[in-house]
């Protein structure tokens, strides 16, 4: 299954799943083990941003956080990261594996699926000569079980898939029930779209049956005003979060309403379970 992050990289989107991922690692770092990570469809690990044909999107997305000077203090080690990457204008956005990368620790670990060639080969030129990162040409709802089930490590689970075929929420269920059966205590944080007109604009990835584990959902909705069926807000699932990490959330979802929100809707929501 090819998933072309770039087409929408620095989007509204982007930006509540790049920041809460920082804020997932940073929050893990805190555990005494070691943590194993896997980013189920990582992508190319780095965008150019002007030559993506999606000029409006980021700068109506990422390129607000890059130029503010104000935010809450836990947004600033990100805007840190873009200004590292960039000079007196944003060009570069860093991916999710690349951020996971930068923001753990020596002990911790990283395993990338990508499926697609080119943005594979990308992924393992940029991660080549770190010895904690393994980058696999493999499709992520196939990751291997045994990474699960290694006990020296605690299992964090990125997963955010192309969502362009018909079945891609029943695929991403059934890898968060596998992922939860070989290993229930697990961390997840799974991001997906949400669409103008459609309710509800998003799912539950989490199959009824799991109420002892800890989950809860973090939307971003009515960002922009779209046509129907156009996407204009983003959701991010948590299971089995690290301390701490939701209060970190609850202060930047209002944030982002503020910095990102281009119509008089747009607002969020957080829901438990």
């Amino acid at each position: 299954m090819v998933y072309d992050h770039a087409r929408y990289a620095g989007n509204h989107g982007d930006v509540l799943k790049h920041i809460s991922l920082m804020l997932f690692v940073q929050a893990l770092g805190s555990m005494n083990s070691p943590v194993r990570f896997i980013d189920t469809h990582a992508g190319a690990g780095r965008y150019r941003l002007d030559i993506h044909h999606s000029e409006a999107r980021y700068r109506n997305g990422v390129n607000k956080i890059y130029l503010t000077d104000a935010g809450p203090e836990s947004v600033a080690p990100y805007i840190e990261q873009l200004r590292g990457d960039n000079h007196a204008e944003l060009m570069w956005l860093p991916g999710s594996p690349l951020l996971i990368s930068r923001f753990m620790r020596d002990i911790d670990r990283l395993s990338c699926y990508e499926i697609e060639q080119q943005s594979y080969t990308q992924l393992l030129s940029i991660m080549t000569n770190d010895s904690r990162v393994q980058v696999q040409r493999r499709d992520g709802y196939t990751l291997d079980s045994q990474l699960l089930l290694d006990q020296a490590f605690h299992p964090a689970i990125l997963i955010d898939p192309p969502y362009i075929d018909p079945d891609e929420a029943a695929c991403v269920t059934q890898l968060v029930s596998r992922i939860l059966d070989l290993r229930d205590d697990a961390s997840l944080l799974i991001w997906q779209p949400c669409y103008s007109g459609i309710h509800p604009p998003s799912f539950n990835p989490v199959e009824p049956g799991w109420g002892a584990l800890e989950i809860s959902h973090y939307i971003l909705q009515d960002v922009q005003d779209t046509p129907y069926g156009s996407m204009n807000g983003s959701m991010i699932s948590l299971v089995n979060p690290p301390p701490h990490l939701q209060t970190s959330l609850c202060i930047l979802l209002p944030w982002l309403v503020e910095v990102l929100g281009q119509s008089a809707r747009c607002t969020y929501n957080i829901i438990d379970g």
